[in-house]
């Protein structure tokens, strides 16, 4: 794999398993209307090609999904199986699916029970690349390759480079969902404080500060927000770790070998700068704990000037600024840079955004694998799980796909797309997503090794653990609970606990 002259870091916070919860339905017959029975759906396709051996399968299949929020959007009534797309999908592959949903949090745990109870789901969604490497390295999951080879056809036709990073001894080990390549986070600005600040652009620090002093002596307001909890912690703060050289969770240093970038001085001065902003009152003293909801709620509820979001959040921040008549004031701004004016902001991932897991004694893989398989292959049924229904939720004008008022009726679906023949800009159209992912195209530009290199067992034993202990010592340090001239110590002990192993077995591995 080519690697990249740049630094890159990115400290992760519990990267948690996005996991969902469960319910069964015998929901039959044809496809019924959304939500008023007044549909103009077409539902003419044909049910997919049968992939080999069909009849003989057993239709019956139970999935696992990860954690999604929008599952916490279903309509009064309607479950992840008792829905109207549950009902499309259960007519046009001719398979009866049983999701289940696991909790939020906690979710590698509930996995490991369930798997050693050997009453498992056929598919596990597992959303953590580290999860992965230790589940198939322990024996717990099945290889894919002959089953694939028989039941997978359109299936192998996914991404070369997300079944590489699949691969466990040469074989597959899990049914990759492919990620697509783009960037997702960034700081969202209130543009009309900031022209009343006089500051013509955020780009340096002391942009950034004097920003932030503005809107705290002038509006009362905290000048930064950020979603320090569940995913990506004190490091998820993109648009601002960008300015000190952190990107990704390897850094190259000159030799061409790579350090951890949770303990490197890159590291140290992003942390030592994020508390002189806490100590000045500047920072959000909540954001250790906050999720995505709290950051939206403080955005809108205007007692922050700016916050770290990914773009699906700012639209949802910008909905809520609309109803008091100031849509447009949060954009996306310019990523900090550093004194030579570079910044560092990397891509969602690599190839892999999710991982099913086919345990080894699930008791229908075969047909697990033979419906993922037959939802591909017809690509209507991918449209619709993405678009929903033509003429109720989105209408086709010149080609293009635009959504109608009734298109968040899908919203809390989407986790059933498994994968699109759909493009990713059509979708974040119909979403209503384009006009905030855009902006922040020109503001990613690191690729993460990390998220690409080959499973290492010193690694995948630790990395969990290793991440954790980072993330709190870096809330540690910003909040003062640890002094940083501890610093010194708290590198030995990340080393002492995997770090060192770790790192010395990536460099060997390239």
């Amino acid at each position: 794999m080519r690697k990249k002259s740049l630094l890159i870091l990115s400290i992760l916070l519990t990267v948690a398993i996005m996991v969902s919860g469960c319910g069964a339905s015998n929901v039959g017959g044809s496809v019924k209307s959304p939500t008023d029975g007044s549909t103009n759906q077409k539902t003419n396709e044909s049910v997919t090609n049968a992939p080999k051996g069909d009849d003989e399968l057993d239709k019956n299949v139970r999935i696992l999904l990860g954690y999604n929020v929008s599952l916490d959007n279903m309509p009064a009534g309607e479950s992840i199986n008792n829905n109207f797309l549950y009902d499309y999908v259960k007519e046009k592959t001719g398979f009866n699916p049983t999701y289940e949903l696991l909790p939020s949090e906690g979710g590698e745990q509930k996995i490991s029970i369930i798997i050693a109870s050997g009453d498992t789901p056929d598919i596990i969604e597992c959303f953590d690349r580290g999860v992965f490497n230790r589940f198939a390295q322990s024996g717990a999951l099945l290889p894919l390759d002959d089953i694939l080879n028989e039941y997978g056809s359109e299936l192998l036709k996914f991404d070369k480079e997300a079944y590489q990073a699949c691969k466990i001894d040469g074989s597959i080990m899990a049914l990759p969902q492919p990620a697509e390549r783009y960037g997702t986070w960034g700081v969202a600005v209130r543009e009309d404080i900031l022209k009343e600040s006089g500051i013509k652009e955020l780009k340096t620090r002391d942009d950034y500060v004097n920003f932030f002093r503005y809107a705290k002596e002038e509006k009362g307001m905290f000048g930064l927000t950020g979603w320090g909890k569940d995913l990506e912690g004190v490091f998820a703060f993109p648009g601002i770790t960008s300015g000190f050289g952190l990107g990704s969770v390897l850094l190259e240093k000159e030799d061409g070998n790579y350090e951890w970038s949770y303990i490197s001085d890159n590291a140290k001065e992003y942390i030592v700068w994020m508390k002189h902003i806490f100590d000045e009152g500047l920072l959000d003293p909540d954001f250790p704990v906050f999720t995505g909801l709290e950051v939206r709620e403080r955005l809108s509820s205007e007692n922050a000037a700016a916050g770290t979001l990914n773009y699906w959040d700012l639209k949802t921040v910008d909905d809520n600024m609309d109803k008091v008549g100031k849509k447009g004031v949060f954009q996306f701004a310019h990523p900090m840079v550093d004194d030579n004016g570079n910044f560092t902001v990397k891509y969602k991932g690599g190839p892999v955004r999710l991982y099913n897991l086919v345990p080894a004694v699930a008791k229908n893989p075969e047909g697990a694998i033979a419906f993922y398989n037959a939802m591909v292959s017809n690509p209507e049924i991918v449209k619709t799980l993405a678009f929903g229904f033509e003429d109720v939720h989105y209408t086709v004008n010149n080609g293009n796909i635009e959504a109608t008022e009734r298109a968040v009726e899908v919203n809390p679906y989407t986790p059933y797309l498994m994968i699109g023949h759909t493009t990713f800009e059509d979708r974040q159209k119909v979403k209503g997503f384009w006009d905030y992912y855009e902006p922040l195209v020109a503001m990613t530009n690191v690729w993460d090794y990390f998220d690409m290199m080959p499973p290492v067992a010193e690694v995948s034993d630790n990395y969990n653990e290793l991440r954790d202990y980072a993330a709190e010592n870096a809330v540690k340090f910003i909040l003062g609970v640890r002094p940083i001239d501890e610093w010194d110590q708290y590198v030995k002990e990340f080393n002492s606990m995997g770090g060192q192993a770790a790192i010395d077995a990536i460099n060997a591995s390239k």
